[in-house]
């Protein structure tokens, strides 16, 4: 109906606002997507920052730690385990 009364367009522009807008509210920040091994005891890691944008940041060993361990288990998925994890200091990479 509204389509009818104020051409496609002004409809389609509300239908992507909208789809963004929720997009945005549910999208997971500063989650790890990849750690890598760069010998020397430094460790490379990818953060997503947004679902389109990651960084790297590189990590003594030394300097992360595991602050709580989150798991699926409880909800029948095997193998799928998550943590919770600070890095205390970083470099960019």
């Amino acid at each position: 109906m509204l389509t009818s009364m104020l051409g496609p367009v002004i409809p389609m522009i509300g239908l992507t606002a909208g789809a963004l807008y929720g997009m945005m509210q549910f999208n997971e920040r500063e989650v790890i997507s990849s750690i890598e091994s760069v010998g020397d005891g430094t460790l490379k890691i990818t953060v997503l920052k947004s679902p389109l944008v990651s960084y790297e940041i590189r990590a003594n060993v030394k300097d992360i730690k595991s602050v709580c361990s989150v798991g699926d288990d409880d909800l029948g998925a095997d193998d799928v385990d998550g943590n919770i994890v600070q890095v205390s200091e970083y470099t960019d990479a």
